[in-house]
């Protein structure tokens, strides 16, 4: 997912929880100033950010990681069973 994705679906998060960037980052222990650089795009996620938002909003921090492009997307084609 490319960072404005990444941006898009934070704000959103934001959105949802009737939650202001001073919210979260009371509740991630993140300064305001790099959740809004991420927010307006200006600045990537890194895996730290990750795991703080993913604690944060009580969701899988695997699951941030995947929406922040820092781990690849699950390909559900795929057949473990053909690794035997």
């Amino acid at each position: 997912m490319e960072t404005n994705e990444f941006s898009k679906w934070l704000q959103n998060q934001l959105d949802e929880k009737e939650w202001s960037i001073a919210d979260l980052a009371r509740k991630s222990n993140l300064a305001r100033g790099p959740i809004s650089n991420v927010i307006n795009g200006t600045r990537k996620p890194g895996p730290d950010f990750c795991e703080a938002i993913a604690k944060a909003i009580r969701e899988p921090a695997e699951n941030v990681y995947r929406i922040a492009g820092l781990l690849p997307p699950i390909d559900h084609n795929l057949d473990y069973r053909d690794w035997e």
